[in-house]
């Protein structure tokens, strides 16, 4: 079975391919569970044999089976599918549309179902789950998406800006809590059609501020 995504990523373990497409602002989730051959190049006779000196080299064929999942969204279009370093979570982001976007949107996450080998044939994995985490913080019904988005490397925090309330949040893992917000107040930019002097500016808002649209956590150091 094929699956149309706009965006792909693999979760650390190698077991899964997340992907992601939107249409009429709701956004479907592909989870193609692989099962990777302990060798790349087998003889024909027995995966279980290593390659020896004269044998031929055999392609590397991987197995793979997929479930896909509905989440609810008011999405114009994708950006990140985020798996999280221990591979059992993975957290979407996305563009509000440009007018009318719904207010109060919530961060939506996944859940990879479990896979297990079949020798021969794909993987036999369980469906994964979909969920929503609620952000907070004094403005968040003005919240219109989930933009950007990276996990600690540690794996207990993952910071999300957002439309809306030009916020970034905290949320706490595994507890899946909103615990903190930060303005960072990034200034926005002027087109030189509105008087101003960025010739590269597109902005076309009304805001003297702006939601992040990137976000990298930076290692600290430990000494």
């Amino acid at each position: 079975m094929a699956a149309e995504t706009d965006i792909l990523a693999a979760t650390t373990d190698g077991k899964h391919i997340l992907g992601a497409s939107a249409s009429g602002g709701d956004i479907t989730l592909s989870d193609i569970g692989l099962t990777i051959p302990k060798l790349n190049c087998l003889p024909p006779a027995s995966d279980d044999n290593p390659l020896a000196l004269g044998d031929p080299f055999s392609p590397l064929v991987l197995e793979t089976t997929l479930n896909q999942a509905q989440i609810t969204a008011d999405a114009a279009s994708l950006n990140q599918v985020l798996p999280a370093p221990a591979s059992n979570l993975a957290f979407i982001t996305y563009n509000p549309p440009a007018t009318g976007a719904t207010t109060g949107a919530s961060l939506p996450y996944y859940r990879p179902g479990t896979c297990q080998p079949n020798p021969g044939a794909p993987p036999t994995c369980q469906p994964g789950t979909v969920g929503y985490v609620t952000l907070g913080g004094t403005s968040a019904a003005e919240i219109t998406a989930p933009l950007a988005g990276a996990f600690s490397p540690d794996d207990t925090m993952f910071f999300v800006s957002t439309a809306g309330d030009n916020e970034i949040h905290y949320i706490s893992l595994p507890s899946l809590t909103d615990t903190q917000q930060i303005s960072p107040f990034l200034p926005s930019c002027v087109p030189v059609s509105a008087g101003g002097n960025d010739a590269g500016c597109t902005y076309s808002g009304t805001g003297t501020v702006v939601p992040a649209s990137a976000i990298a956590v930076k290692p600290r150091s430990t000494t």
